[in-house]
């Protein structure tokens, strides 16, 4: 599944220092139960963590259009902003 393909009011699992800008998203997760998770490279604690829509984290960065087909339990990670993604089983 794309993030792109998600309805736009599905909640992503983030921290608000990616929401506000302060960090990029590194990582993007569809767990098990199809859920979305993006995080940065900061390991961020269960107190940083809130859901906000696919919508939002898409006008926040319209560079995770670019995040590839994922499956149940995959994730994908790139070093940087605009680096390519390479997803990981």
């Amino acid at each position: 599944m794309k993030l792109t393909e998600t309805d736009s009011w599905m909640p992503v699992i983030t921290t608000l220092d990616i929401m506000e800008g302060k960090e990029t998203v590194t990582v993007i997760s569809l767990d098990d139960e199809g859920d979305w998770v993006a995080l940065g490279d900061t390991e961020p604690c269960d107190d940083d963590l809130d859901a906000f829509s696919v919508e939002e984290l898409l006008a926040i960065d319209p560079s995770l259009c670019d995040v590839p087909d994922l499956n149940p339990g995959q994730c994908a990670v790139r070093t940087q902003k605009g680096a390519p993604w390479v997803v990981e089983d």
